[in-house]
């Protein structure tokens, strides 16, 4: 086996903790697997990349009145172009528009399939790779090169699996 440090092992399980809290969340919500899709940083989270503050969700407007009846809080904020609700509770927000993308007909459209992680619906690594390519800002190619990295580390998993 090999040998993996104690800073590096503290680093993962705290990255698991946020994981699983996550997931615990989500599945608390109980949303229809085809109504929302989980977006950049809590699916980053979700793969262990790194730590999201947040979770972001992009709904379809049919989940709009479940999610007030669940509590969530509903703030309309108009942008350049468009009208977007955001709906909130605790670390969860789901929007109805994506920034430069669109609603969730065109979201699921122009970035599919979608990957599943304990059934739920997350943006895939190539998706988010295109999105942070597009948006570029300074915390985009941080996680470009982080993401760069666990593919690398994926691809050493396969091979040693191959080679085994």
């Amino acid at each position: 086996t090999m040998y993996i440090p104690h800073y590096i092992r503290t680093i993962f399980s705290i990255i698991s903790i946020a994981k699983n809290e996550m997931i615990t969340l989500l599945k608390k919500l109980n949303l229809p697997k085809d109504s929302y899709v989980v977006l950049i940083g809590a699916s980053l989270c979700a793969r262990g990349i790194r730590n999201s503050g947040d979770i972001d969700l992009l709904i379809h407007p049919s989940l709009r009145k479940i999610l007030l009846k669940n509590g969530f809080k509903e703030e309309v904020i108009s942008g350049q172009n468009n009208v977007c609700r955001r709906f909130s509770q605790g670390k969860i927000e789901a929007f109805d528009y994506f920034l430069n993308v669109g609603f969730f007909e065109e979201f699921t459209r122009v970035f599919s399939p979608v990957e599943y992680i304990e059934g739920i619906p997350f943006v895939s690594i190539s998706d988010i790779q295109v999105i942070k390519h597009r948006f570029n800002r300074e915390k985009d190619k941080k996680d470009l090169i982080l993401l760069e990295q666990y593919q690398k580390q994926l691809h050493v998993a396969q091979l040693s699996r191959v080679l085994a």
